[in-house]
């Protein structure tokens, strides 16, 4: 009997480890774009890590699951379905990847919450890991050191009409145009651009609480955050870490520290112009209110189908059709959501990480600052229905509710003994 209880805990082990995986795959890394290798080994071997998945959950899968965990499936599978058919109306099959997509999202929210917290963490020690190899090569590209270096096309239509390519080295790859500095490449990792480097360390800092003591490979995710010049790192780092302080009664040594290091790097940061062309540019009012995240192009569309929109009807299913990337836009942005989906399709997926991320979040301070900024987020990077942006919230949920539970319950124990001190 024990030897079979253990048998099922590794299993279900495993089931997390393997749903972290996926969720690295889930951001598209080089090694699935057709541009860097045509046999599709690891798109092979990305299905045979979700149909292990699917055999191990339905093998071993938990006897009693929660009503609001089946609910949550239930939104999920109809926003989702939303997503797919109204994004590329006329489509009546759908592929296996697509299918697979949303088997293994469900999978993952009908995991116990402790499960989703352990997905996290081995999710962000994997990412971590993933961002050493261009970390290296970042640091020895500003000490002159040149290396083999090979070069990948885009995926991305768009990106290829605009000239952009890849620097290849083993393990990583470095965007490559006449924008970026030829002194300094932005760190990518193993990813198609700087910000979503920046953006997902961000929140896998927060989603531990800052803690580098306890959790060593948030040394690589800070290297990796800063070396990526991603504006979304400073600014939701910064973001987070004031509204932190501001809710807090008492300011512990640690957030103190980071205060300190965020400020050694505003001081050195001011001086040196790879920070000024890469982060502070991008703060300059006039392009906050402009909305960076999309072009003029994109604008006249969007401006040209809000004002028809009601007329037409068109404003509450959106285009679909993917519209911007077939008009050669290059956008990321909320209103890209409106745009293809309508304002049906806007609320449903903002209605649905909301309403959910305030359900897990409970009565836990920290986690709805974290949801606060995750939707915050939205702004810059609307691409949220993938695993790995599910796993940050409801995984980094999880796990902050779990750090200020063993904080409250060692806050308990010491002012138990604090008063048996005092009654003897």
């Amino acid at each position: 009997m024990r030897i079979k209880r253990k048998f099922k805990a590794q299993h279900f082990n495993m089931i997390e480890f393997l749903i972290a995986l996926d969720a690295i795959f889930s951001m598209s890394p080089y090694i699935l774009w057709e541009t860097y290798s045509n046999y599709k080994v690891f798109d092979v071997i990305k299905m045979f890590i979700e149909i292990i998945i699917c055999l191990l959950y339905f093998k071993n899968h938990q006897k009693r699951i929660y009503k609001s965990a089946i609910v949550m499936c239930i939104t999920f599978l109809f926003m989702y379905t939303y997503y797919v058919l109204d994004a590329y109306p006329g489509t009546l099959f759908v592929g296996l990847g697509t299918i697979m997509k949303a088997i293994i999202i469900v999978i993952f929210i009908l995991q116990p919450r402790e499960g989703k917290g352990n997905i996290f963490r081995i999710f962000s020690v994997l990412f971590a890991f993933s961002l050493l190899p261009g970390i290296v090569y970042c640091v020895l590209n500003i000490l002159h050191i040149t290396l083999p270096v090979g070069y990948i096309e885009s995926v991305s239509e768009i990106k290829q009409a605009n000239a952009q390519h890849y620097l290849h080295y083993f393990g990583a790859v470095f965007r490559e145009n006449i924008y970026y500095s030829p002194i300094f490449k932005q760190v990518c990792a193993i990813y198609d651009e700087p910000g979503i480097v920046g953006t997902i360390s961000a929140f896998i800092l927060f989603a531990n609480n800052y803690d580098i003591k306890k959790n060593k490979h948030l040394i690589l995710v800070i290297l990796g955050g800063i070396l990526s010049m991603s504006f979304a790192f400073y600014v939701i780092s910064l973001v987070a870490f004031l509204l932190m302080l501001i809710s807090r009664k008492k300011i512990k040594r640690k957030y103190f520290f980071v205060g300190v290091f965020f400020a050694i790097i505003l001081i050195f940061a001011f001086n040196n112009p790879i920070f000024q062309q890469f982060v502070f540019q991008r703060f300059k009012l006039v392009n906050l209110i402009n909305n960076n995240r999309t072009s003029s192009q994109f604008d006249l569309l969007y401006n040209d189908f809000i004002a028809t929109g009601f007329s037409d009807g068109s404003i509450f299913f959106g285009l679909g059709n993917g519209n911007p990337i077939y008009h050669s836009v290059d956008v990321s942005s909320y209103k890209v959501i409106i745009y293809n989906l309508g304002l049906v399709g806007f609320l449903l997926i903002i209605g649905w990480y909301l309403g959910w991320g305030l359900r897990y979040s409970g009565g836990s301070r920290l986690s709805k600052i974290y949801l606060f900024i995750f939707m915050l987020s939205i702004y810059q990077r609307p691409w949220i229905i993938y695993l790995y942006y599910i796993v940050i919230l409801f995984g980094g949920i999880e796990n902050l509710k779990s750090i200020e539970h063993i904080s409250n319950d060692s806050r308990l124990i010491q002012n138990v003994a604090i008063e048996k001190e005092g009654y003897n």
